[in-house]
């Protein structure tokens, strides 16, 4: 694709854009904001690139702010709606994107530049680069997640200074407050990020995606960044990308990762057969699991049991269940089952090799409410 305010070159796996408006010191317009969105987007879905370099034309600036002839007569609604549009098309674009991005920092980031350089997954600046977010000076404040980001890297503190005063850093200033990764002479800055792009790129697609994904959440309102790093990991043991890191270790060799997301449905016939017993027995047990925590919890229902084996020698089903919500699904583990009553959600749990169901039931009236069995 052809385009007017950036260049794109691709080397291997890397992909390096960079924004080419070196008279007017690479500044954002309109323009370039929807060039870069498609480059990108471009980038994202495909497969042959795994990282992105993102940097701007000439040795004088990386991005010196956004282009304040187009907006100098803006209303105040259009005013909003070029920060939501540039957020959405561009800075929260590149911070979610699946392939880490690289921002090299060549000189003045400052405004919609130095807030483009957060939203990349890290940065490395060259020693001659100087960054702030002056918009203060010109009576709006940073609109494109500059207010949010800076104070997620170096602090609220030192933010708010920053922000407030309009005050610049220099490169070594921003490598000690967290701000940059890396500080470089200029002549290295673009082999620098080079190097740690191979580096990146002889790594599972699948897993720094995830790890991206996991890392963002922590820092989104309403999101448990925990919780989504347990389900990311639990996700990565059905990419084949980790049944090739796992047998490469196993065998001893580098491991050679393609992206794949399906490792159940392998290409090779000799392991198939073996996968497709072991769902059809993770099927079987997981049933099991299910019939024991049904039993638990008839029999702590009723009270009758003494000890755990009582439990598992009770036949009874319970087949009318009010406010229960029953989960399987397949891990390996050693046999277990376990029942943590609570006051207000008592938690039943049956495990497998294969399988694991949890029974959790609201409003139980417990007889006793220390009740508690394990093996």
């Amino acid at each position: 694709m052809a385009f007017q305010t950036i260049i794109t070159e691709q080397q291997a796996d890397i992909l390096i854009i960079t924004i080419n408006r070196p008279d007017q010191l690479n500044a954002l317009n309109g323009q370039t904001i929807e060039e870069l969105n498609k480059a990108l987007a471009l980038a994202d879905v495909n497969k042959s690139v795994r990282c992105i370099i993102l940097t701007g034309a000439g040795e004088k600036a990386f991005v010196a702010g956004a282009d304040i002839k187009e907006f100098a007569q803006f209303t105040v609604e259009e005013g909003g709606m070029l920060a939501a549009r540039g957020q959405k098309l561009l800075f929260d674009f590149v911070e979610h994107m699946s392939k880490p991005v690289i921002a090299a920092v060549n000189g003045f980031a400052l405004g919609g530049g130095l807030e483009l350089a957060m939203s990349a997954h890290f940065r490395v600046a060259s020693d001659n680069a100087k960054m702030g977010l002056p918009e203060v000076t010109l009576g709006v404040i940073p609109g494109y997640g500059g207010t949010q980001r800076l104070a997620q890297l170096v602090g609220k503190g030192k933010a708010m200074e920053m922000i407030v005063s309009a005050a610049m850093i220099t490169a070594s200033e921003g490598l000690e407050w967290g701000l940059v990764n890396y500080v470089v002479p200029q002549s290295e800055l673009m082999a620098k990020c080079v190097e740690l792009a191979t580096k990146i790129c002889k790594n599972s697609p699948t897993a720094i995606a995830a790890a991206i994904r996991s890392v963002n959440a922590g820092y989104k309102e309403g999101q448990d960044g925990f919780a989504t790093e347990i389900n990311e990991f639990g996700k990565c043991f059905g990419n084949g990308d980790f049944k090739e890191g796992t047998t490469a270790f196993l065998e001893k060799r580098k491991a050679t990762f393609t992206g794949n997301c399906a490792a159940w449905l392998s290409r090779s016939s000799t392991n198939r057969g073996t996968r497709f017993r072991i769902m059809k027995r993770a099927n079987r047990q997981a049933w099991i699991c299910a019939l024991i925590c049904l039993n638990l919890l008839f029999c702590i229902r009723s009270n009758d049991c003494s000890s755990p084996l009582d439990c598992i020698s009770h036949c009874h089903l319970v087949m009318k269940l009010k406010f229960v919500r029953a989960a399987v699904w397949p891990i390996n583990m050693v046999s277990r089952c376990s029942i943590h009553p609570a006051p207000s959600m008592p938690i039943i749990a049956a495990k497998s090799r294969y399988c694991s169901s949890i029974m959790v039931m609201r409003h139980l009236p417990f007889k006793t409410a220390s009740a508690s069995h394990k093996w």
